[in-house]
């Protein structure tokens, strides 16, 4: 025990910290993590072994599914609260738990907490059944994680084919597991799409995960509910040949948050076209997502603090929502050369939101591939891409980009791209070599030119910018000429009755 940390209160199975029953729990946050209460903690000794001799072995648990260790014989019981009795978790009966030397060779301690553990589940399985075999499976995957008989660093649910539904607020709850790995493995049909469907019905979600643990949802579809995926507190999602299909009353798909991590593989599907009053397709808050597959119905926002990278493969299908990609409030998405449709913009960024390009993406029914507002920004992190911006867009709206400098689209007239330059308030071509600087005195009433400038009139376009002026009656009006030599020259009228002195710099600008 740390310095200053008082012993909390325990329980008698398992010894775990029971910090509900401190005086203020908050006093162990730092030393033992989150403040757990009664029914977390139990859930937790249903991994843990108590371990004694087997003529130590208590007459009863506090609770069903509690697990004992008799080292001397090497056989682990768990305690079946319905019968009332211990029961060995491989060979034999509570009275005579070892028949013969083939159980000592079945168990090998130490593999108690490391390897590969298996368990079934099946429609036409029950609960309590041990789960361990296919012939012995469990009805429910909650059950099979719940009652995995070794504590392991990896689990593995066969889940057979057929439909699962459950009557508690999600079909799979997964919280802070010890395990830390857990792989739900469904099938496929002869064209590939699973065979495993876990209908959450009217649940709040279908799958919940929730703390430092892995779970990899492979072969399986995860159908309706208000949320079909929730992830937060630091876990970790990968769908592998996944289809996450809303229905009418579908908010979102999947909600990633609170250091979670996720990835769709190339080969999942997000659908929610159904949905009537939906929110978005799928939204990564403070977290983190890898998108390879395809998303179809709605927006994908990331939002907060969040980072994504839209991978080469992935297919983003608004469905006519106003945009494929939202990306906004210090978050970043990288782009490959992903594909976005039918939406008024395919990714827009505001409020300190940014985006790279990773590739060149492909834009199909849309009106405006990029939105930069708000203080956004754009940024080829990678720094050897072309950044080819499709030429689709119309000029925006200065009152779009918010006033806000530094933001850039592609001009489909001119063929160029442009950045917004509030000292001249208009667009300003990127991508310009400085050429001459100068002063110019320019006379109360009167006009007059640059030094000129030494470049072919007919070489890109040109921009200046003024860095200052003097004099209190002064009204200024600039243009900028082919002389006769044939190069350019800045020429500027003063209305006003003051000299006006003209500090200037001179641009060329070329893509």
């Amino acid at each position: 025990m740390a310095d200053n940390y008082p012993e909390p209160p325990r329980t008698d199975w398992g010894g775990l910290a029971l910090l509900s029953d401190a005086a203020d729990p908050y006093d162990y946050e730092d030393i033992h993590g989150d403040v757990i209460d009664e029914e977390n903690w139990k859930a937790l000794q249903r991994k843990i072994l108590e371990e004694g001799t087997y003529a130590d072995r208590p007459d009863t648990a506090p609770f069903d599914g509690a697990k004992y260790h008799a080292t001397d014989i090497n056989v682990v019981f768990t305690w079946n609260d319905s019968a009332g009795e211990w029961e060995p978790l491989n060979t034999g009966t509570s009275d005579n738990p070892v028949p013969g030397t083939s159980h000592y060779e079945a168990i090998n301690t130490d593999e108690l907490y490391t390897g590969s553990v298996e368990m079934f589940v099946s429609p036409d399985g029950s609960d309590s059944n041990d789960g361990v075999s296919e012939n012995d499976p469990k009805q429910t995957i909650q059950a099979a994680i719940d009652d995995a008989p070794i504590q392991a660093n990896r689990l593995t649910i066969n889940v057979a084919d057929g439909t699962y539904t459950s009557a508690a607020s999600s079909i799979l709850d997964v919280s802070d597991s010890l395990v830390d790995k857990i792989e739900i493995v469904g099938g496929t049909d002869t064209n590939g799409d699973p065979t495993v469907t876990l209908d959450g019905e009217n649940d709040t979600y279908v799958v919940n995960v929730s703390g430092n643990v892995e779970v990899d949802l492979i072969d399986l579809e995860l159908l309706a509910s208000d949320q079909p995926l929730n992830a937060t507190n630091n876990a970790v999602v990968r769908c592998e040949n996944c289809r996450l299909n809303g229905s009418a009353d579908t908010l979102r798909a999947f909600y990633i948050q609170m250091g979670a991590t996720f990835n769709l593989d190339e080969s999942s599907v997000v659908d929610v076209a159904a949905a009537t009053d939906l929110n978005w397709a799928g939204a990564v808050t403070a977290a983190s997502a890898h998108i390879g597959g395809t998303i179809v119905g709605g927006p994908l926002y990331v939002k907060e603090n969040a980072w994504a990278f839209i991978q080469d493969t992935a297919d983003l299908d608004a469905g006519g929502d106003v945009d494929c990609v939202r990306i906004w409030m210090w978050s970043h998405c990288k782009v490959g050369s992903a594909t976005f449709r039918n939406a008024e913009r395919a990714i827009r960024y505001r409020n300190v939101g940014g985006l790279s390009l990773a590739g060149s993406p492909t834009f199909d029914n849309i009106d405006t591939a990029y939105s930069g507002t708000r203080t956004s920004f754009f940024d080829d992190r990678d720094g050897d891409k072309h950044i080819g911006f499709p030429g689709n867009n119309d000029t925006p709206d200065i009152s779009d980009q918010s006033s806000q400098s530094g933001i850039a689209h592609y001009n489909a007239t001119k063929g160029r791209l442009e950045y917004y330059s509030e000292g001249h308030n208009s667009w300003m071509d990127v991508g310009r070599e400085k050429l001459k600087s100068g002063e110019t005195i320019v006379p109360g009433e009167g006009s007059a030119s640059t030094a000129e400038i030494a470049t072919n009139g007919n070489k890109g376009s040109l921009d200046w910018d003024i860095s200052s002026t003097t004099g209190n009656d002064v009204s200024l009006s600039i243009s900028h000429d082919v002389n006769s030599s044939g190069n350019r020259e800045i020429v500027f009228s003063n209305s006003g009755a003051d000299d006006a002195t003209v500090v200037w710099t001179y641009w060329e600008s070329e893509l």
